[in-house]
Order: structure tokens, then C-alpha cells, then sequence
């Protein structure tokens, strides 16, 4: 997160002769957990949830730019565990992306990084009173106030296109996490489980020009 408010810090400084569009941005995300090891969410489904916030772009040339911008982003997944409906895994982010916008005509391809802060979250499992859920396998830590097993930070990259109608834009992308997500989950075994974020974002930004 340092870094990335680092070079966000820097470009903005060396960026002062760029043109510069703010404007709004509102959709929402299809979010899922990702597992390198063991997938304790076998039957796991997309969770939909919102995203909206402001971006600033800076312009660079006429076809060349440069995107940062700050978003509250709802993330997380839904799964069917031991036959109880709607069970799912919620998470509320802050999340501050900055990507490089190529620009063809009225189509836009960008690509680059996002930093996120965990705003809230919440596990909801049919079964109560256990201090640890236990999801087909993979132990994770319920929701309490003081909770400390799911990370606070997350870090990813994130790519996209867009197709421009000024001052409308209508913008997809697909971002993924590099942090682990639970700091001590493991499975049946004991070995380590790690997780990260996968969301797919359908928008609609309006731009209120230079």
C-alpha cells in the first residue's frame, strides 16, 4: 500500500502540466475467492456487490493516461455449505487503483495495480456458536469485532477496456489479489490454505471534463 500511494504521490507531482478529467464512477463487482492448493468453496458462486467512487485522469498525450482514482468495492463469495442457503463470505474495501489508459478512438484499454483497505467483514454459516468455521475443510476464523485472521490490506493487479460515449463511458475489468486473504487458515491436514480476491467489474463512469 506504501508503494502504491508512493507512485501515485510522484506522478501527480511530475504530472502537473497534464490535462486533467475527474469524474464519477458506479457498477458493480462479481466477486469469488481463488485457492492455489485446496478449494474448501467447491460450489462457491459469484457474490454481486458495489462499486462506486472518483477517478482523476490525467492525460498525457492525446492517446496515453494515466488513471488513479479511490472506490468503496464490495468483494467476497456465496456458497452452499451443509445444505443451509445463502451462506457467504462479505468483505467491504477501500480500494485505490492506478492504472495506464491507452486510448484508440473511442475505445480504451488499461492495465496496472490496486491497493484496498478492509472496511468491514463478515462470515455467514447457518451453523452458531463456533468459534472457527469449518468450510468443507478449511478452518477459518469467525467474525468478531477483534478478529485479527483476515487481513486488514490487499494488493492486485487489475486489467480492462472501456468504450467512450463523452461524457459516458461504459468500463469492464477483471482484477485479482496477490495477499493472502486469512492469515492462519489451514486445512484438515494442517497445511497452510491460501486464498485470494477474483472480481469482475461492469461500470458506468460519467466524466466532468478538464
Amino acid at each position: 500500500m506504501r508503494r502504491l500511494f508512493t507512485v501515485l504521490l510522484l506522478f501527480i507531482f511530475f504530472s502537473s502540466e497534464a490535462q486533467v478529467e475527474i469524474g464519477v464512477q458506479a457498477g458493480f463487482n462479481l466477486s469469488k475467492f481463488v485457492f492455489n492448493n485446496y478449494d474448501p468453496f467447491a460450489d462457491q458462486k459469484m457474490r454481486l456487490a458495489p462499486k462506486v467512487g472518483v477517478y482523476a485522469d490525467f492525460e498525457l498525450s492525446q492517446s496515453f493516461s494515466i488513471r488513479p482514482g479511490i472506490f468503496y468495492s464490495g468483494k467476497g463469495t456465496e456458497y452452499d455449505f451443509g445444505g443451509e442457503k445463502n451462506d457467504r463470505a462479505i468483505s467491504e474495501n477501500c480500494e485505490i487503483p492506478v492504472n495506464a489508459v491507452l486510448k484508440l478512438n473511442k475505445l480504451e484499454f488499461f492495465a496496472g495495480l490496486y491497493g484496498a483497505v478492509l472496511l468491514n467483514k463478515h462470515f455467514k454459516q447457518g451453523a452458531e456458536g463456533m468459534d472457527r468455521l469449518n468450510i468443507n475443510g478449511m478452518y477459518l476464523p469467525r467474525y468478531v469485532p477483534e478478529d485479527k485472521g483476515v487481513r486488514r490490506t490487499d494488493f492486485g493487479f487489475q486489467i480492462g477496456a472501456g468504450y467512450n460515449l463523452q461524457p459516458l463511458a461504459i468500463r469492464t475489468s477483471f482484477s485479482r489479489g496477490f495477499h493472502n486473504l486469512f492469515k492462519d487458515a489451514s486445512n484438515y491436514d494442517g497445511s497452510k490454505s491460501t486464498s485470494f480476491n477474483k472480481v469482475f467489474n461492469l461500470s458506468i463512469a460519467y466524466s466532468f471534463g478538464q
